[in-house]
């Protein structure tokens, strides 16, 4: 005797209690629920949401369903939902969005701070696929900077056509744009801010200065160019960790030692033949910069020209360049047959402002941590002895000893700017205050007619803008040599930059974000911090604190 009919099959999807139900059939006939088809039924031809007309024996359903059993919510996280019901007008009844929420995944990270994701900002101008993992952006950053780094050197004697601006001006900000677009440089919004404020300050300064300074040499190209050149500065690097940026010193070496070959070929190929200016016989004169000195002798009367390699715009930028790939060498801890060929492509320029830069350098190294890293290279000495005892080594003598007065390289550089711009500067306390103009110390510097003055950056700045916006410029400009990866680099730069150089030339100016400003901020120690044991480390007291050092030999 029966109890009654059976549990009945349920209306919907839901059971009584509004739970997600899914039948189950012991024949193995997957239910709608399931993902049987739709509107199937067991064999008493009953479908979704009817029964059988003799109702349901006891115990169970017929052909074996078993009863339904609550199961959890198992919905889809985005997408129409159904519902398995219809309604009157529209057929069958979803729930559209799917849910959402939940914790969002954590980003991938390079150095702690950088985003790895694909078509970030302008990156997704590009069609090219964005780097997405961190292997894969070393090596786009690597290639990039790699690249800056020659095209500074292969394009320093080219100009706009037409114009005395550097082709350089416009090449950097192309770079960096492309940069930018292939998802390897980013905008830093600080120094963004800082450049708009130096931007703002120099620019409000002008009207101030036509209103109340008497006699007013007011150059808005001057301005608008010494802007831009410093809108390089705004950038960084995504992925600027310490292997990241030794991989690009390694590549940058590369390029250094090339250009090493070119001034020594230049330099031997005048035992064969006089000297000629090759670039400027096959490029028109309109695409080249002028005025610059390329290469003249060591002497009066010698057969020796002060090598650039040819594609040098002057011989004091061409050892600069080198310097910068000889201290590239130190920090890699390059073997010494590296060293001595930069070397002997630095003393082949014969000028002093490499030679001053790679002096702080070392002396930066002597006072680190770092500082045994350089006793490889102390079997230099006797050949360093031998070189300053040749031809070529008595002018770098006497250009040591040469003085500061008007007919030197030195006093032209150093000394003989300030003495011509002081007494006119102070002669006028508005000229002090807000400065003559941007531009007005290169027209003092073309109005003495003396050939070879140099303006260097504080005159640059003060005397064209005064003491209100100079300072503010001066501040902007000296924090883009800080918080570099290496402080050889940034104590040399700034050593030469600010006071021999026209550290306003871009020229100049690229190569600090190349070495120091798009690095930065960095989430490691300096270079110059880690410490290399002594070559006599076996018969010193051990290292009280646990060494570290990545650097390879």
């Amino acid at each position: 005797m029966t109890d009654g009919p059976g549990p009945r099959p349920p209306s919907g999807p839901f059971d009584d209690q509004g739970r997600l139900t899914r039948g189950r059939r012991s024949s193995g006939l997957a239910s709608p629920v399931d993902g049987g088809p739709a509107g199937a039924s067991p064999a008493g031809g009953w479908s979704a949401g009817s029964s059988p007309a003799g109702g349901w024996p006891a115990g169970g359903s017929p052909g074996g369903w078993a009863a339904p059993a609550p199961a959890p919510l198992n919905w889809t996280r985005s997408g129409p939902i159904s519902l398995g019901a219809t309604g009157p007008f529209s057929g069958p009844l979803t729930l559209a969005g799917g849910l959402t929420g939940g914790r969002r995944r954590k980003r991938q990270t390079v150095s702690g701070f950088d985003p790895v994701v694909r078509g970030r900002g302008l990156a997704r101008l590009s069609r090219r696929p964005q780097p997405t993992t961190a292997s894969q952006l070393q090596r786009a950053c690597v290639r990039w900077v790699v690249t800056m780094w020659a095209m500074v050197i292969l394009l320093q004697r080219f100009s706009v056509p037409g114009s005395p601006v550097a082709l350089l001006v416009p090449a950097s900000l192309a770079w960096c744009a492309y940069g930018l677009v292939r998802g390897v440089l980013e905008v830093d919004r600080y120094r963004f801010g800082w450049w708009l404020g130096a931007a703002g300050v120099s620019a409000l300064i002008v009207p101030v200065q036509y209103a109340f300074v008497p006699r007013p040499i007011v150059s808005m190209n001057s301005w608008g160019l010494l802007l831009i050149t410093w809108l390089v500065f705004v950038f960084h690097l995504r992925d600027r960790r310490r292997e990241t940026y030794l991989r690009a010193l390694a590549g940058m070496l590369r390029i250094s030692l090339v250009q090493a070959t070119l001034v020594l070929v230049f330099m031997a190929s005048q035992l064969v033949t006089p000297y000629q200016d090759w670039l400027a016989q096959i490029i028109p004169s309109n695409l080249l910069l002028q005025g610059y000195t390329l290469a003249y002798q060591f002497s009066y009367g010698s057969p020796w020209y002060r090598s650039n390699g040819w594609i040098g715009l002057e011989t004091s930028f061409t050892s600069i360049q080198l310097v910068l790939g000889i201290i590239a060498a130190l920090l890699l801890r390059r073997k010494l047959p590296v060293i001595l060929y930069l070397l002997a492509a630095l003393a082949s320029t014969g000028a002093q402002s490499g030679t001053q830069m790679l002096g702080v350098a070392v002396i930066t190294i002597l006072f680190s941590r770092m500082r045994w890293a350089l006793a490889r290279y102390l079997v230099l000495v006797p050949t360093l002895v031998a070189f300053l005892v040749s031809p070529l080594g008595r002018n770098t003598v006497t250009r040591l000893t040469e003085g500061t007065n008007a007919n030197t390289s030195t006093g032209q550089r150093s000394t003989l700017p300030y003495e011509l711009a002081w007494s006119p500067w102070v002669h006028h306390p508005l000229w002090v205050l807000f400065g003559r103009g941007p531009g007005s110390s290169q027209q003092m510097a073309d109005d003495s007619h003396i050939t070879g003055v140099i303006i260097p950056t504080p005159i640059k700045l003060f005397f064209d803008y005064g003491v209100v916006a100079g300072l503010a410029l001066g501040v902007c400009l000296l924090f883009m040599f800080l918080g570099g990866p290496s402080r050889a680099y940034s104590l040399a730069m700034i050593s030469s930059y600010w006071l021999f150089q026209p550290g306003t030339s871009i020229l100049l100016v690229i190569t600090v974000p190349l070495f120091i400003t798009w690095w930065t901020p960095r989430s490691y120690p300096a270079l110059e911090s880690e410490f290399v044991p002594s070559p006599n480390a076996a018969f010193v007291p051990a290292q009280t604190r646990r060494t570290r050092t990545e650097l390879l030999s």
